[in-house]
C-alpha cells in the first residue's frame, strides 16, 4: 500500500507544477457552475419560495455548488488506458511490481484532489455572497454517507472508465466508446 500512497504523493505534487492549468481550471469550471445557477434562477424567476417537484431555488444552488466540488472525483481514466494500449506502454506497466488499476486509481485520485482544492477555495470565497441562498443539512450521519458515497462513486467511475479504455484491445481506437460514455454520463448527471 505504501507504493500506491507514494504514487499519490508524486502525482499530487506534480499537479502543482503547472499552476497556470490550475488557474484556468478554477476559472472555467466555476463559470460552468455559475451558468447553471443562472439558468436555474431563470427557471424559478428568482423566487426563493417557489418549489418545482419539491425542490426550491436554494436546493438547486446548493446542489450545483456541492456537486461542483465533488465532480472532480469522476475520473476519465479510460482515455489514458486507451493511449497506453495503443502506444504499447501497457506491456511495460504489466512488468512493474504493482496492480495497474490501483496505481492508476491513486494517480487520478491525486489529480482529482488537487482539482477539488480550487473548487473549494471558490466556494469559500463566494460563501459570504451566496451563503444566504444555500441550504445545509449537515450532521454526522450525512457527512459519513457523503464520504462513503464519494469513495464508492470514485471507485465505480474509475472501474467503468477502465472497462471503456480496455476496449482498445478489441477496437483499433476506443475513443468513440469512451466519449460516448462521457456524453451519456454528462447527459444523465
Amino acid at each position: 500500500m505504501r507504493k500506491y500512497l507514494y504514487g499519490f504523493k508524486i502525482h499530487f505534487l506534480q499537479s502543482f507544477n503547472y499552476r497556470f492549468n490550475t488557474i484556468i481550471n478554477l476559472i472555467f469550471s466555476n463559470i460552468a457552475i455559475l451558468i447553471q445557477i443562472l439558468f436555474w434562477r431563470l427557471i424559478y424567476n428568482g423566487d426563493m419560495e417557489k418549489a418545482l417537484n419539491g425542490y426550491t431555488l436554494s436546493d438547486m444552488i446548493t446542489y450545483y455548488f456541492v456537486g461542483g466540488i465533488f465532480r472532480s472525483f469522476v475520473y476519465w481514466s479510460g482515455v489514458h488506458y486507451n493511449d497506453m494500449i495503443r502506444n504499447g506502454g501497457f506491456g511495460s506497466m504489466l512488468l512493474k511490481p504493482y496492480n495497474i488499476s490501483i496505481a492508476m486509481y491513486f494517480r487520478f485520485f491525486a489529480h482529482s484532489f488537487t482539482g477539488m482544492l480550487p473548487q473549494t477555495l471558490f466556494v469559500l470565497v463566494s460563501l459570504p455572497f451566496i451563503g444566504k441562498y444555500l441550504t445545509w443539512n449537515l450532521n454526522l450521519t450525512n457527512l459519513a454517507f457523503l464520504v462513503l458515497f464519494l469513495i464508492i462513486s470514485s471507485i465505480s467511475s474509475h472501474l467503468l472508465q477502465s472497462v471503456c479504455g480496455y476496449t482498445a484491445f478489441w477496437l483499433e481506437n476506443s475513443d468513440g466508446v469512451i466519449w460516448s460514455f462521457v456524453v451519456f454520463f454528462n447527459l444523465v448527471t
